[in-house]
């Protein structure tokens, strides 16, 4: 537990030097009314020989005019801590500013219960406060929460989470502890793990999640291909979307493009969200075309989600201090961290045969998605109102889509029964333990020896198939470049030459077999497009 500074415990002795020199100057002003006081004392204690009446008249000359002028002082000083309290908490009704008006007299009394402040999920109290019971008051900042404990009557406790603002404790509450909403980083460096052909491997991994963000909405779809027009779970994917932009037809109008659908869910989510989505049935009001981010509802400070997290690592014995939430992610990610690379042979991670290949880049993007997965996710499924499959290169208009509700992901995952959301989650260089695997391979790459595989390396059916020959690849640069030259030469473009050189080799068969149909496609539509531009403006040409 944070504690305030030294400086403030020197402040006693000030403290007290203030309060004589205040008691100092109340007996120089009102010393009128404190010897009236004396005197009445004196008048009790030894009356003189005058009648009691005499005696009364004077006791209530001297005493009622210190009552009344107490009476003054009390009601106008009450007067100024509830002003105190309206400018120490301005924004709150008038019921929270009557109930810090009552634990100012309480504090001033020290018959308060605990009151600190709570700051980047961290308490700032002095020692022992915390632990103090009766009426409290918690000042929490918009990065923390707390979690306080109540006693029932019937000796049963409550778990509860107080939000960023102000607090009031009541006698049976009990602080817990608190959280910090901020994002978190966490890392390690030096972590060994195994390839899929045995080679162990050395790295740093880092991951970054919160508590106090909304989960991500994935905008899904069917991805339905012509031979399979069936929607099925498998057929899922997420609609990536481009930056905005002007487009061909709206040069002056920023418009977002569909750049693709990628599959990036796990397969019980996809299940999930296959079972919604034939579940559901639009009603019979209008879609809904606005932003995603209006149409979020979920609590960017979820109770439920921190107490998961407060008490996902319980303290099994008593003397061992309880493990923070916040090592759980690392945790989870190291252990998927060696799972992933263990399905990935050591070949497969760099292409020196394919320098416009980066493998490694890939496979972060990877590991971070599937990371993410495993946290706090949303989806949002989208279709056409024409009911026709959303394709790649479409202009992206909300008025043409459907958007069905906002769900929250349910499959059970760890960090997601948590309510942990991973926002980020990568590591560094794969390094090889034994230095002389990345000699080896620059050695066989240099001799162009491609077919043979490593020394001491288990080579699998998984490893990436190598190219044949480089005679083919020079063959493609020589005609690249020869391409480029006469576009230097010419006043104008002319990209003949370019589409001569993809359409030969996308008639080899084993690009073929690595290219999907839909890009096959797409470079025919370019293709027939580009032929009838040719066609069209070959009249005009010859007219001039």
């Amino acid at each position: 537990m944070a504690k305030w500074s030294s400086s403030s415990k020197r402040t006693t002795p000030s403290l007290k030097r203030f309060v004589i020199l205040f008691v100092l100057l109340l007996l120089i002003l009102f010393w009128d009314l404190i010897s009236g006081v004396l005197r009445g004392f004196y008048l009790v204690l030894r009356p003189p020989d005058t009648s009691a009446s005499i005696i009364i008249r004077e006791l209530l000359q001297y005493w009622g005019r210190f009552a009344l002028v107490t009476i003054f002082f009390l009601f106008t000083f009450s007067l100024f801590l509830l002003l105190v309290a309206h400018f120490i908490l301005p924004n709150l009704t008038l019921e929270q500013h009557l109930e810090l008006w009552k634990r100012l007299w309480l504090y001033l009394s020290r018959k308060h219960g605990a009151a600190v402040f709570v700051r980047n999920g961290k308490i700032l109290a002095e020692y022992g406060e915390k632990s103090k019971r009766g009426v409290g008051l918690l000042l929490i900042d918009r990065q923390s929460a707390v979690i306080v404990e109540e006693l029932g009557r019937n000796f049963t406790s409550q778990v509860k989470v107080l939000t960023p603002g102000v607090a009031f404790l009541n006698p049976r509450q009990k602080i817990r502890g608190s959280v910090d909403l901020r994002p978190q980083r966490r890392s390690i460096s030096d972590l060994h793990a195994y390839t899929k052909d045995g080679v162990e491997v050395i790295t740093s991994l880092s991951t970054v999640f919160t508590l106090g963000q909304m989960p991500e909405v994935l905008l899904v779809t069917y991805d339905l291909q012509e031979t399979h027009k069936q929607p099925t779970a498998d057929s899922l994917r997420v609609i990536q979307l481009s930056e905005p932009s002007p487009s061909l037809f709206r040069p002056h109008a920023l418009q977002r493009m569909v750049s693709a659908l990628s599959n990036e869910i796990d397969p019980d989510d996809q299940e999930e969200i296959h079972r919604f989505v034939q579940n559901f049935h639009l009603g019979s009001s209008a879609p809904s075309v606005t932003s995603e981010v209006e149409r979020l509802t979920f609590q960017a400070v979820d109770p439920q989600r921190i107490l998961s997290a407060f008490f996902a690592i319980p303290s099994s014995q008593p003397l061992q201090p309880a493990l923070d939430w916040s090592d759980l992610p690392l945790q989870i990610a190291m252990d998927l961290f060696r799972e992933f690379i263990a399905s990935i042979p050591y070949q497969a991670i760099y292409f020196p045969h394919r320098p416009f290949t980066h493998s490694l880049t890939e496979l972060k993007s990877r590991f971070s998605k599937y990371m993410r997965n495993k946290g706090v996710l949303a989806f949002q499924f989208v279709q056409r109102k024409d009911n026709h499959p959303i394709r790649v290169g479409e202009e992206w208009d909300a008025s043409e889509f459907i958007f069905y509700p906002i769900q929250q992901l349910h499959t059970p995952k760890f960090l997601r029964s948590k309510g942990i959301k991973i926002l980020n989650a990568t590591f560094g260089e794969l390094r090889p333990a034994d230095e002389t695997i990345e000699k080896r391979l620059f050695e066989q790459w240099l001799l162009g020896n491609q077919q043979q595989p490593l020394a001491n390396l288990e080579t699998t059916s998984g490893t990436t198939p190598q190219t044949e020959s480089s005679p083919k690849n020079l063959q493609m640069t020589t005609r690249l470049t020869q391409a480029l030259n006469g576009i230097s030469t010419s006043n104008q473009m002319d990209l003949t030459p370019f589409l001569a050189i993809l359409e030969d080799e996308l008639n080899d068969p084993q690009i073929q077999k690595e290219l999907s149909a839909e890009t096959l496609q797409r470079f025919q539509e370019l293709r027939n497009q580009f032929s009838k531009t040719r066609s069209s403006s070959l009249p005009s040409e010859n007219r001039t």
